[in-house]
């Protein structure tokens, strides 16, 4: 008998890898996203390494650019998250 395993990880390494695949499969290098939240390209690296955490405020405006509210952006729904 089989057992299923699962693979738990923690929310800033979800959080982490969301916003790396949203911004590579919306076509925005961090330069474009950057210039959008009014940020830097190095502060949103840091956001997809973990060397920063995002704070739920610049969240809330990523889900935005994104057309996704903040429970869309938690749910893994392993599908793409594509601008309509």
């Amino acid at each position: 008998e089989q057992k299923e395993v699962c693979t738990m990880i923690t929310v800033d390494t979800f959080v982490q890898n969301k916003l790396r695949t949203l911004r590579q499969t919306n076509g925005f290098t961090l330069e474009q996203l950057a210039e959008r939240l009014e940020t830097t390209p190095i502060t949103l690296s840091r956001y997809e390494t973990g060397k920063r955490s995002v704070s739920l405020v610049v969240l809330e405006e990523i889900c935005r650019i994104y057309n996704l509210t903040v429970t869309d952006f938690f749910a893994d729904k392993n599908a793409d998250n594509n601008i309509s």
